[in-house]
């Protein structure tokens, strides 16, 4: 872009400088030949400087309105950069924002997750506990069953035998009577 625009600047100045050269020309050569030449050769001359001159004048406008527009090109390219730069800025700042967002809720989670650890190791070491007790209890439980079990065989020998005695002393009344 800037080469275009220094190219464009670097042509009008030699559209100018050839304009200006050749109004010296014909300047000089006007006085020079004023005398020599006749009218109808310096209307010519003056009808064809008048073409150069009308060429030169529109090549230089035309030069000026590219330039012109590869300005108005410029001032836009710059804006829209000026406004990329705003941007990205924000962009920055968004992104800034959101990995401090997502480390924050990393570091939430894991905090979530070591509380709930904790909770669940405590929650399983009374689980532990109370199965201990409970196990005790079983076998204290089994040990009174089997000390009752032992006892009632006993008393069932016990009212066995009472019931033979019984059946004994029972017939020998009865023998007796």
């Amino acid at each position: 872009m800037k080469s275009t625009i220094s190219r464009l600047d670097e042509e009008v100045t030699y559209l100018e400088n050839t304009k200006a050269s050749l109004e010296m020309e014909r300047d000089s050569i006007s006085s020079k030949n004023d005398m020599n030449i006749s009218s109808s050769q310096l209307a010519d001359e003056r009808e064809q400087f008048k073409k150069e001159c009308s060429v030169l004048n529109s090549s230089v406008a035309e030069l000026t309105q590219k330039l012109e527009h590869c300005e108005n090109e410029r001032s836009n390219l710059n804006q829209t950069i000026q406004e990329f730069k705003t941007m990205i800025v924000h962009l920055e700042k968004d992104k800034e924002f959101l990995s401090s967002q997502l480390e924050e809720k990393d570091k939430s989670q894991i905090a979530l997750e070591e509380s709930e650890k904790e909770k669940l190791n405590a929650m399983i070491s009374e689980v532990q506990k109370v199965s201990l007790e409970l196990e005790k209890k079983l076998e204290d439980s089994v040990q009174k069953c089997q000390a009752i079990s032992s006892e009632l065989k006993e008393e069932k020998i016990s009212v066995s035998t009472f019931k033979e005695e019984y059946s004994l002393m029972k017939l020998a009344v009865s023998s007796i009577v």
